[in-house]
């Protein structure tokens, strides 16, 4: 059992900033408990404990409030619980621990399986092998499935006669290079894992090591689908619930890839998963809502061409090109008939909420050539600006806001605070609704709303105030693309604020459409996502007048272009005009 103690002195505390603190004391205890449960299970798991089913599914905990004090406690209510922690002795009754089994015995529905899998080894005749000829027994066989072999590394190393796959005396696997060992009843996590990775896998039937590859992935991250090298076109199961025969044994190292590997991995995944996923996606529902088809291959291909080349190239590191990769879970057109009636569509994005994963909405070739008011020429554009959408979803940074561009510049009265004081239903009620949130459950705006105020301050002084305006950005550099997040929140309210002012000023959005106050246009200013996927062509030098756009960028937020540049590589040509202006490369 854990407790711990949080107390709240009452002296000179008002009533409501106490009652407050108190709420805030009981949900720290909430998380407090729940961060222990977590650990509590990952350490049964990483200990391969007996009766690990029993000792996880038991957890329960408690609060109980004295005065101003708060006591939380966690607690494992399996009867064998003590046993693991305190030991018992056995036959010696009076030495055991207060916790008793009722009827004297683990429970062995529990026990058995653990001993199978921990203590195999020898075998009797009407099973597998001989018995042993004694403990110093030189040339007893080795256990099923596999050949000796001579020691290595200081290891008595064999290999599964089956696969290759290193093997100790014990039958326990030696980790290879390139390769991340885990223990047999270890949990993983979705984003360790990769399209088209190797793996090692051990099935408890036969007691065997295989080599696999990943295939597919499961909705929540809990599962994925895997081929066996030896059994083609056959998909296999395996859970972190521990269902079926199946365990993770080892995992290929990403980073251990070179990049030509790297970008063979994924564009696999686009040629053998998302460019056949798209059938669940063409439901009556979403082609009503959406106006979806089935794509086109020229638009799988170009999707699959732009995600392993230049979207690869951008950014610093490749494994948030791998997370967007692996989180596609289709790829579906628009129909002709919704394009006609919306031609200024390039592409989408569909986020599924809750979730980290997203269906892309791309045009085929002869959609851009005949329907649409972008062309072929604008594709890398489009997917460029599509990709950092892409990338806020896996990151999990929620892309909100229904309004137009239009309404928030022509009909805004926001105040310093970011409350929106027009009451028209069709303008968001205040400026957090458009921002980026935190990826955990508090789903606090990303660094705070306490900026808000200052930045407003500035904006009111148009370009010379947004020069001179220096944020304070929360996130450190260690952590790029979160920093990126919260820097585009900054510019998409410093756009907000200015251009509701210049609007007022020229009474015409097409006037002011070019302002330098934009990121790229006024259609930057519609929220925080749109803020940063137009960034995106910019850098790029895809858009049209790139070079203008890019000098006022400079000019006004070179923060932000420095921010940008903390997990990207621009290309060559951007490179060297940022040079000419000044910026640090």
């Amino acid at each position: 059992m854990v407790t711990f103690r949080v107390d709240v002195d009452g002296k000179k505390v008002g009533r409501q900033i106490k009652r407050r603190i108190e709420d805030g004391v009981d949900s720290a205890a909430d998380d407090i408990n729940d961060e222990m449960r977590q650990v509590a299970k990952g350490k049964i798991r990483s200990e391969n404990a007996i009766f690990t089913r029993e000792l996880i599914s038991e957890f329960t905990d408690a609060k109980v409030t004295f005065g101003d004090s708060t006591v939380a406690s966690l607690r494992n209510l399996a009867q064998h619980a003590p046993y693991q922690e305190e030991g018992v002795s056995g036959t010696q009754v009076q030495r055991d621990t207060p916790y008793k089994y009722k009827d004297k015995k683990p429970p062995l529905d529990s026990l058995i399986p653990w001993v199978i899998e921990n203590l195999q080894g020898s075998y009797w005749p009407d099973d597998l092998g001989d018995p042993p000829a004694g403990f110093f027994d030189p040339d007893g066989p080795a256990p099923s499935g596999s050949s000796r072999s001579s020691g290595s590394g200081g290891v008595n190393t064999s290999s599964d006669s089956n696969s290759g796959v290193p093997i100790d005396e014990d039958r326990l696997y030696v980790e290879e290079d390139g390769f991340r060992s885990h223990g047999r009843n270890e949990e993983f996590y979705g984003d360790e894992l990769y399209p088209n990775q190797r793996i090692v896998v051990f099935n408890e039937n036969e007691k065997e090591y295989l080599r696999a590859t990943i295939k597919t992935f499961g909705s929540s991250d809990q599962s994925f689908k895997f081929e066996l090298d030896d059994v083609d076109g056959s998909l296999f199961k395996l859970s972190n619930n521990g269902a079926g025969p199946w365990r993770l044994i080892a995992t290929e190292v990403w980073e251990e890839l070179d990049e030509e590997t790297q970008r063979e991995r994924l564009a696999g995944y686009f040629d053998d998963f998302i460019s056949t996923s798209y059938q669940s996606w063409l439901q009556p529902s979403y082609k009503q809502n959406y106006g979806m088809t089935e794509p086109d291959p020229s638009a799988i291909e170009s999707a699959r061409d732009l995600w392993t080349g230049p979207i690869f190239d951008r950014y610093k590191d490749k494994s948030v090109v791998r997370e967007q990769v692996r989180n596609f879970e289709a790829i579906v057109s628009p129909s002709n008939q919704s394009l006609q009636s919306n031609p200024t569509r390039g592409g989408a994005i569909l986020d599924l909420d809750g979730t980290t994963r997203f269906v892309g909405l791309f045009l085929s070739d002869d959609q851009f050539a005949n329907l649409s008011h972008w062309s072929l020429s604008d594709r890398r554009m489009v997917l460029g600006h599509e990709a950092k959408h892409s990338l806020s979803s896996v990151l999990g940074y929620a892309r909100t806001g229904d309004s137009t561009y239009k309404a928030l510049l022509t009909s805004s009265e926001w105040n310093p605070s970011g409350l929106q004081t027009n009451a028209d239903p069709e303008l968001p009620s205040h400026a957090e609704e458009l921002l980026f949130r935190d990826n955990d459950n508090s789903g606090k705006v990303l660094g705070g709303l306490g900026w808000l105020k200052d930045a407003y301050s500035a904006a009111e002084g148009g370009e010379d105030g947004i020069a001179s305006y220096q944020p304070d950005i929360e996130t450190g550099r260690d952590q790029p693309y979160r920093r990126l997040h919260e820097a585009a929140n900054r510019v998409w309210w410093l756009q907000a604020v200015a251009g509701r002012d210049l609007y007022r000023e020229k009474g015409d959005l097409t006037e002011i459409n070019d302002a330098s106050i934009f990121v790229r246009s006024t259609y930057s200013a519609q929220n925080a996502a749109e803020t940063l996927a137009t960034l995106e062509e910019v850098m790029w030098g895809e858009w049209d007048e790139w070079e203008d756009r890019l000098e006022y960028l400079v000019a006004l937020y070179p923060w932000f272009v420095e921010t940008w540049l903390d997990g990207h590589t621009p290309p060559e040509k951007v490179k060297d005009f940022l040079i000419e202006l000044g910026v640090e490369v």
